[in-house]
């Protein structure tokens, strides 16, 4: 195990989500670095969201992200690529929002979190969070159903433009210097591996990591796992 000097280590959140997806790994990664979780919740743009984070972001920090906190992640980076020391990017994409099918289906989550609360929508995203065996598991059902509460139908909505605007990030992949880490759930139906291959063949300095029986959410679901992974990645020895 390395010694490094402690640093600062931003979690980005995905959509519908809060500070619980990170739970774990704010656990395990304390003793090596001080830990935030930015809020991206108050506006409905990346670029206003990274803008905010970096306008309370120490000088310079390493950051991780799942799912919407990847497309955080590429806005930070070309925003301020002098800033970001380590990228981890979990169970994401640099694709953009797809204007057929993926609009049709925030369109519809939006309305039903209008109409029927954004519990609701919870239920609804199960199946695509959660692998098969984990999506009669009480207890991370429970995590998915608080942080969306927390989330609320304004936040949710905000979310989701940010998400749908999102640029396509792949022609930036190739000028990020960052050591990155990538990690895909084996079953992950929204991103699956082959999205992230995608990104680690563009990427210059990557590493490129698939988690079995993980859908998802792997930090809830493969925490152990991810928790390794990051510590690696955090120190050094995975660059």
């Amino acid at each position: 195990m390395t010694s490094v000097d402690r640093q600062h280590l931003l979690l980005a959140p995905g959509t519908l989500c809060n500070r619980l997806l990170w739970s774990a790994q704010i656990e395990a990664l304390s003793p090596d670095a001080d830990i935030s979780v930015p809020d991206h919740t108050r506006h409905n743009s990346l670029s206003d969201i990274a803008k905010d984070i970096l306008a309370n972001a120490p000088p310079r920090f390493s950051i991780a992200g799942l799912s919407m906190g990847g497309f955080i992640i590429f806005e930070l980076w070309r925003q301020a690529p002098e800033r970001i020391q380590r990228i981890a990017l979990l169970n994401t994409n640099a694709r953009p929002a797809d204007p057929g099918f993926e609009f049709s289906i925030c369109e519809q989550l939006l309305e039903q979190a209008r109409t029927e609360g954004v519990a609701a929508v919870a239920e609804t995203l199960i199946p695509h969070f959660l692998s098969p065996p984990r999506q009669n598991d009480e207890a991370m059902r429970q995590i998915v159903f608080a942080m969306a509460e927390a989330t609320g139908v304004e936040n949710f909505h905000n979310q989701m433009q940010a998400c749908l605007k999102r640029p396509d990030s792949r022609p930036d992949l190739p000028r990020v210097s960052a050591p990155t880490l990538i990690i895909s759930g084996l079953e992950d139906p929204l991103t699956p591996p082959e999205q992230h291959e995608e990104m680690a063949e563009l990427l210059p300095n990557a590493s490129f990591e698939i988690i079995d029986d993980c859908g998802h959410l792997s930090t809830i679901e493969q925490p152990d796992a991810v928790n390794a992974l990051l510590q690696d990645w955090l120190r050094g020895n995975a660059d």
